[in-house]
């Protein structure tokens, strides 16, 4: 597991771009033959270069499969049984995977890679003499993945090394890196995160061919950071610049539709083609010898709400699928695009925000007028103020709206965490957790590499 290392994946990467393939969403033309002293020249260069960024997120070391098991297990809207083997998923699942998690490792892995490609592209674009304005939207987008990256790895693994510029091959070749190398502060990451959606956000076109990031996007993402920092007022404001710019599909199953990609609630996602050989994905949370959504999950639902049927599985060709992953396999593989980020969680993070700022007994106010949205989209009567009459019962109530609205999106775990829920919810389905559990361990292979237990130390109790 040595290979999976940051100095590693930085030389790779920065050598030749080998890991890219071409994507059906976005075309990327050949370049694994192309040095890195020699490709990066012209803006079709930097654009292919860009693609490479978005392919990491699309990998199995991301969304591809390794977050499936590492966010869609840990929380309680899925489960895996299967522990007939070590370092499973199902380790994951039941709270006792150590440092040599083969799923763990691979994140980390598909971490840096992403990062690594982002950076050749903020650290090399202003110095080519291109279109100004196509310059400033590839910066944007690669800002905007890394952003993304970042933004989960702080949320999976706490403080981590922060990298911002390119690494050069002699820099690598001399493992001056070894001993330096260190995990920075969860701060100092967000102050990194929130720059670079910033620019994002002014340099991105408001739409974008396919599976490209938009100002919208970044604006959402950002709203989404700063509810995660607490930080109520400003995360109720950024979002609040999305508002209307996207709507809610009136049927939720049309959301998750393989015919209806990209649609009007799609603010951004990891975009894939099972047309395509290597383009699309194992299928999500499906297992042929077990079930992975838990009857606790389908139990909780109202059996009117239209969202139900979703998390329900049918069965695929090789095992049980939710319906709200389910496509039909071709050579192994199917096509669904994965939602980073839709209006309606946009709409569930104002309504939190604004609630955590001040609870506000109107009806017709903005955070229920917002929360109720969702809610009646979905079937279900709206709240009223003497359904939910404090702020603690409109928290409540916001959290739950968002597992069954979120279910199986990877936003569980990381709602339970940041909210301070994730001990007791957990606790309701029958996993005894403790403050250590709510990070994962840092890659023992990275532990060896670094060597720097002062500077790069293991998360507590691992």
């Amino acid at each position: 597991m040595k290979n999976y290392t940051i100095k590693y994946i930085l030389l790779t990467v920065v050598t030749m771009l080998t890991w890219s393939c071409s994507d059906d969403f976005i075309t990327l033309e050949s370049i694994s033959e192309a040095t890195s002293e020699g490709f990066y020249k012209t803006g079709d260069d930097f654009n292919n270069a860009v693609v490479a960024c978005y392919d990491a997120l699309q990998s199995k070391d991301q969304y591809g499969l390794a977050f499936d098991r590492v966010l869609g297990l840990r929380a309680d809207d899925a489960v895996d049984d299967n522990a007939s083997a070590s370092s499973r998923a199902s380790d994951i699942d039941k709270f006792v995977a150590s440092a040599s998690n083969t799923f763990v490792t691979s994140a980390w892995k598909g971490t840096y890679i992403g990062i690594s490609r982002c950076n050749i592209v903020t650290s090399r674009i202003d110095a080519v003499d291109m279109d100004a304005s196509l310059k400033k939207q590839l910066k944007a987008e690669a800002q905007f993945i890394r952003a993304l990256i970042y933004f989960n790895a702080v949320r999976i693994w706490g403080d981590v090394p922060l990298i911002t510029t390119e690494q050069s091959v002699q820099q690598t070749n001399q493992k001056i890196q070894d001993k330096t190398l260190i995990r920075n502060s969860v701060a100092d990451v967000y102050t990194v995160i929130i720059q670079d959606l910033m620019s994002a956000e002014q340099n991105l076109p408001t739409s974008n061919d396919d599976s490209r990031a938009t100002s919208g996007a970044a604006k959402a993402l950002l709203g989404k950071v700063y509810l995660t920092q607490g930080d109520y007022p400003k995360a109720a404001v950024k979002l609040n610049e999305v508002i209307g710019d996207y709507q809610l599909e009136p049927n939720f199953a049309d959301v998750f539709d393989v015919g209806n990609k990209n649609n009007t609630e799609i603010i951004f996602a990891v975009g894939y083609d099972k047309s395509i050989a290597g383009e699309g994905h194992a299928p999500w949370f499906s297992d042929s010898n077990f079930v992975i959504v838990p009857s606790s999950l389908i139990s909780a639902y109202n059996p009117m709400d239209t969202r139900l049927p979703l998390v329900q599985t049918s069965l695929g060709t090789t095992g049980l699928i939710p319906g709200k992953f389910f496509d039909l396999e071709v050579q192994g593989q199917v096509g669904n695009d994965f939602p980073v980020l839709r209006y309606s969680d946009v709409l569930l993070m104002r309504a939190e925000a604004l609630n955590e700022v001040a609870y506000d007994s109107d009806v017709n106010g903005d955070a229920f007028t917002l929360l109720n949205r969702v809610r009646t989209r979905a079937g279900l009567v709206p709240y009223t103020n003497t359904d939910l009459t404090n702020q603690q019962e409109f928290r409540e109530a916001i959290l739950l709206e968002r597992k069954f609205e979120l279910a199986l999106e990877f936003d569980r775990w990381f709602d339970l965490v940041r909210t301070g829920t994730a001990i007791s919810e957990m606790a309701k389905v029958g996993q005894t957790i403790s403050a250590k559990d709510l990070l994962f361990p840092i890659p023992q292979s990275e532990m060896e590499i670094v060597n720097n237990p002062s500077g790069f130390p293991q998360n507590p109790g691992y």
